[in-house]
């Protein structure tokens, strides 16, 4: 199926320069610069058979008649690429053969012509075959072969792949500063005048805050305000480190309930 398909393509290609040769479908490709055009001997509707009577313009015709209706049939071909060998068009042939090389289909292709047989065997095989006997023939012209096959355009260069750009390093974590010795913080709660009522602001507040100072014991601390404020007494929880007094007050803010954290004694 693939070879089929490849030679549907190829065939095409082909037909097209067979046609091409001829300038439209149906006439026979020009002779060589001043050879007369030879009389049609044949009245045969086989281009095989046109052929062997060595009417090779007519069969010529035959078969790129044949290949403007059915594009991919590897006999016809290689009967035209054939004609057009016999009628001294070597290039013309050579184009055509290449073309039945790539597709590389695998129908048997025979003539027979009497005692003589000219080909037989798979399409792409004689192509090959017929391809190599038409550039020796070419090669005793003095044609360079290889100027006569189109130079393919090299392929875009793929795009530049970017350096990989090294990360950059992570900075080193900081370390929190150690806490000096001796210092305290306050999770600051309220503020009371006397004794008395610091402890009836510490009951109300255990009673409403029992998950969070249920563990703990008040801290009261006197601070001066100075003229006009005056001295009050601070109530809270204590402790040695300043993120724990901090996370205490966070737990308290979630209930809306005041909370600071003071450096203490």
């Amino acid at each position: 199926m693939a070879a089929r398909r490849g030679l549907a393509r190829s065939g095409g290609l082909v037909a097209a320069a067979l046609l091409a040769l001829a300038g439209c479908a149906g006439e026979e490709p020009a002779g060589l610069a001043g050879e007369t055009p030879r009389p049609r001997i044949s009245t045969t509707s086989d281009p095989s058979t046109a052929i062997c009577e060595g009417d090779y313009g007519h069969a010529w015709k035959l078969a790129a008649d044949g290949l403007s209706t059915d594009r991919s049939n590897p006999r016809l071909a290689i009967l035209a690429a054939y004609a057009l060998e016999q009628m001294g068009r070597p290039v013309q042939a050579r184009m055509v053969y290449r073309q039945l090389v790539a597709a590389d289909d695998p129908t048997r292709v025979l003539l027979v012509c009497g005692d003589s047989t000219p080909f037989d065997g798979r399409a792409s095989d004689v192509a090959n075959l017929r391809q190599r006997a038409v550039e020796r023939t070419l090669a005793s012209l003095g044609v360079l072969v290889d100027r006569l096959d189109p130079v393919p355009e090299p392929p875009p260069a793929p795009p530049p792949v970017p350096a990989p750009v090294a990360a950059a390093p992570e900075p080193p974590p900081v370390a929190a500063a150690p806490e000096k010795k001796g210092r305290r913080y306050l999770s600051h709660m309220e503020s009371y005048r006397t004794r008395a009522a610091v402890d009836v602001g510490w009951s109300r507040l255990k009673a409403r805050h029992e998950a969070e100072l249920g563990g703990f014991a008040p801290h009261v601390e006197k601070i001066d305000l100075g003229p006009g404020k005056g001295e009050f007494l601070r109530l809270g929880v204590v402790f040695p480190a300043r993120k724990d007094a901090k996370a205490l007050c966070e737990m308290l803010g979630k209930t809306q309930q005041y909370c600071s954290v003071e450096r203490t004694k």
